[in-house]
């Protein structure tokens, strides 16, 4: 997808080398001959000055001929290359009181702040701008109106090339430090409709060059508001907008080296610069307070921080921009978020962007930003060396803030994103402890789709870290090695609510954990899943631990074609305990380890195991092998006496049953029709697809037979309004008909799993299956009303699941798995008793037999 000021321009990925990069880009840039520049409302409206000020207007103009050359009207104008200085020198005069303004009006062409005639020009020539001083390009020769203003148009240059000899990257060597410099004590000024270009901040350290002055030197190549001589002065209020910084080159601090308080930066581009630390476009310094609103990062090379850099404690808020085709040597292609900085990243889209260890889209080192409406698609960290930790090509979190603070990720998509060093993980996002300090994030309303590891956590991966996760869709994630989905190592607690995992794969190798897997032998941790659906995942298990304690509630685990869930030996004490969760029509149900060394063990409550094994679930331990404790469950062909699962009355094995729990649907009725027809409010596959539910203009990419979402750019919508269809290759091509639908939820949900060519389906006339692993009250089933609200004293260990809210203490020896059930709804519902019913969902009272 293109950025926002690109339309018409060639997108290039960008090279891994810096040097063929930007040879390439600077090419194409002559092509293009001038890069586009939105122009704001308001960058073309009237200018109005503040009441009671005295307004005075400069002219300067290149192509002007004749005139007094005094910048008093376009007939007039400066006109020499050297013209901008020259006006600023006479605003200079002017300005004499706080409220006068001058604003100098510069027409199209090439300008430079002092034309070198010898080498005894110093190359700290700079446009300096000073209180009530503004600067604004875009006039046509000759001049015109403040409202016929058109930079994009009118390219209005600002150029550090002094000698005016440079090609290319050639001859940069003798060009200024700074294109323009905002004075120490400057407030309020404007500099609007310029390219600017040609800055080679690169002072050297050594004699002749004492501090501070060779570190400000070394920063902010087009544009810096940093003192030279008091590094703690700075530049307030400064508004820089429809300007494109591009072809500047700095030792550190990027093109633009904003040391200002409060600094509003709207509608300018960032294109095709370079840093050799930190920020190839933006930098905002320690503590800074900015808004950067509409701007695009594209082609900026630097080794943390390719598009911008957030300083420590700053908090600049990101809003409306486009971070494509940047480059790191290290962190953070895209943006890069230092100690402590709590930036706002709201809208923003990360494409195409390379870093070689950590972070293509986003690295957060110990910070706590919110990141909320953004896409990031197609980002890579390409890995190489041999490192360790590497991945996270959509964002890469490490550590906490001093004061601790949680990295807030919500309502965003990560598509096609990779992580391709054969020792890293985290296509989509990575969580790094340091030393003893975990990262702490939480992310909510987000779509994972297509994102890859060529180790672990195709989507996902945490080390040593927490995360909270809600509300989330996985869906088509690959790992070549465990955790399609997720994958945890070294300790650390996930929490997932309200997600489903859909069509992942882990494979290589191990083949562990399609959706998710605990990979550690050295540190515990827990994980927990709640009120969450795992359907059409592949790999030899849905779940595998091998050091967590893991707690599955009110979930559905059905139809993948690998074990639903694995706990492995290991040297430590680990329990999984399952709640009210129906497994069915997987390749085997649960799998508990033998205990040794470690003391293994599994606490089955109120679920339903049904259906699976390779045969159908012909015997119990196609169901569950080896756990401690099953009660008030359903296990198909579970046996009585010593070491069965069906025993009854009290014990480890109590009031079991395998009476069939009968689902509504478990193998699916025929149907014909639309995927678009009305409800109707009849038994069929009309309650479950709404009119226009399901056409083709929701389906953004055709091409590909996974889950995408609605077509963007657009207003954003909530995941829960997203359409839900997930399509997959047909799994069962030989056995099930040639489209095969689950439904994993209720009616009002709509969420589907789609098996085969989903094209056929929008088409009159096709057959289909729908599946539903409600409990059916015609019967009614035998799973309903049918589970226990209590459990013997200290049977929840030390988890409380009175506390529906999450995880803790044990306080109670009565308690429920949940307070809602899979659709969310109400448990407990009195139909012939008070007691719960198995399984994922609760029958509710209008639907009691």
């Amino acid at each position: 997808m293109g950025s926002a000021a690109g339309a018409g321009c060639v997108r290039v990925r960008a090279a891994d080398q810096y040097e063929t990069n930007m040879k390439r880009e600077f090419v194409i840039m002559l092509q293009r001959h001038s890069i586009p520049i939105i122009v704001s409302a308001l960058a073309i409206a009237l200018w109005v000055a503040p009441a009671g000020a005295t307004v005075t207007d400069i002219y300067v103009d290149i192509t002007a001929t004749g005139g007094s050359d005094d910048g008093t009207s376009w007939t007039d104008a400066f006109h020499s290359d050297s013209g901008i200085q020259k006006a600023l020198d006479a605003a200079a005069a002017i300005i004499s009181l706080p409220d006068d303004t001058v604003r100098i009006l510069v027409a199209e062409g090439e300008y430079r702040p002092s034309k070198r005639t010898e080498r005894t020009v110093a190359r700290t020539e700079t446009f300096k701008m000073m209180s009530g001083a503004d600067l604004y390009g875009g006039f046509p020769e000759g001049g015109d109106s403040f409202a016929s203003r058109d930079p994009a148009t009118n390219v209005t240059i600002l150029t550090g090339d002094l000698d005016g000899d440079d090609w290319l990257l050639t001859n940069m060597d003798d060009n200024a430090y700074h294109v323009v410099t905002v004075d120490e004590t400057a407030d309020g000024v404007t500099i609007e409709g310029f390219k600017i270009t040609r800055g080679n901040a690169d002072r050297l350290n050594g004699i002749g060059n004492p501090p501070p002055n060779y570190i400000v030197d070394r920063q902010g190549s087009g544009l810096t508001n940093r003192d030279r001589d008091d590094a703690d002065v700075i530049a307030n209020n400064l508004v820089v907008r429809d300007c494109v910084f591009t072809i500047n080159l700095s030792d550190d601090h990027g093109a633009f080296n904003d040391h200002g308080e409060r600094t509003f930066v709207e509608d300018c581009t960032f294109d095709t610069n370079k840093s050799d630390v930190k920020a190839g476009g933006y930098y905002n310094h320690n503590g800074g307070n900015s808004t950067l609103e509409g701007c695009v990062f594209e082609h900026n090379v630097a080794d943390q921080g390719g598009g911008a850099y957030v300083g420590e404690g700053a908090t600049t808020i990101f809003d409306g921009c486009t971070f494509e085709s940047n480059d790191a040597f290290e962190f953070g292609a895209g943006l890069y978020i230092h100690n402590d900085a709590e930036p706002d990243v709201t809208d923003c889209v990360f494409e195409l962007n390379d870093a070689t260890q950590r972070g293509a889209g986003i690295y957060v080192n110990q910070a706590a930003p919110t990141i909320d409406r953004c896409i990031f698609l197609d980002n890579e960290v390409v890995g190489g060396g041999g490192g360790s930790d590497f991945g996270g090509a959509g964002v890469y979190v490490t550590g906490q803030p001093t004061g601790g603070g949680t990295a807030t990720i919500k309502n965003s998509i990560f598509s096609d994103n990779a992580s391709t060093n054969a020792s890293g993980g985290g296509g989509a996002i990575y969580l790094l402890n340091v030393g003893a300090t975990p990262a702490d994030a939480l992310i909510e309303n987000c779509v994972f789709t297509g994102d890859s590891s060529a180790e672990y956590g195709g989507g996902f991966f945490s080390k040593a870290s927490d995360a909270e996760l809600k509300t989330c869709k996985f869906i088509d994630e690959y790992a070549a090695q465990a955790g399609g989905a997720m994958n945890t190592t070294d300790g650390g607690s996930q929490s997932v609510a309200d997600s489903l995992f859909i069509g992942n794969t882990a494979s290589g190798t191990f083949k562990l954990g399609s959706a998710w897997v605990s990979d550690s032998t050295t540190v515990t941790g827990e994980a927990g899943f709640v009120r969450s659906k795992f359907v059409g995942n592949t790999g030899l298990s849905v779940i595998w631990s091998q050091s967590n304690d893991v707690y599955v509630d009110n979930c559905l685990i059905a139809r993948n074609p690998g074990a639903a869930l694995v706990q492995s030996g290991s040297t430590y004490d680990e329990s999984m305990y399952v709640r009210n969760s129906t497994v069915a029509h997987n390749a085997h149900g649960a799998q508990i380890g033998s205990g040794s060394p470690g003391d293994l063990y599994a606490k089955f409550y109120d679920s339903i195991f049904w259906g699976n094994g390779p045969s159908g679930g012909s015997s119990e331990t196609d169901q569950i092998d080896n756990a401690t404790v099953v009660t008030h469950t359903t296990v198909k062909d579970c046996s009585t006496g010593s070491g069965g699962y069906c025993e009854s009355g009290s014990g480890s094995h109590s009031d079991n049953t395998s009476t069939d729990p009968d689902f509504v649907k478990e193998y699916g009725d025929e149907y014909t029709g639309t995927w678009d027809d009305d409800d109707t409010g009849s038994d069929d596959a009309a309650d479950y697809v709404g009119a226009g539910e399901v056409t083709t203009s929701t389906i953004a990419n055709a091409a590909k037979t996974t889950y995408t979402f609605v077509t963007w750019p657009g207003s954003f919508p909530a995941v829960a309004d997203l359409p839900g269809l997930i399509f997959q290759p047909n799994a069962d091509a030989a056995t099930e008909d040639d489209y095969t639908i689950i439904f994993s939820a209720n009616s009002t949900s709509k969420e589907l799993v789609v098996w085969g060519d989903y094209s056929a389906h929008l088409v009159d006339g096709k057959t289909f299956k729908v599946l539903d692993y409600h409990l059916d009250t015609s019967t009614p089933s035998a799973a309903i009303d049918a589970g226990s609200n209590s459990e013997a004293a200290g049977a929840c260990g030390t988890i409380d699941y009175c506390d529906a809210a999450g995880y803790g203490t044990c306080t109670s020896d009565v308690c429920l798995t949940s307070d809602k059930d899979l659709d969310g709804n109400t448990r407990i519902v009195t139909c012939d008793s008070a007691d719960v019913d198995m399984g994922a969902y609760e029958v509710q009272s209008g639907d009691c037999p």
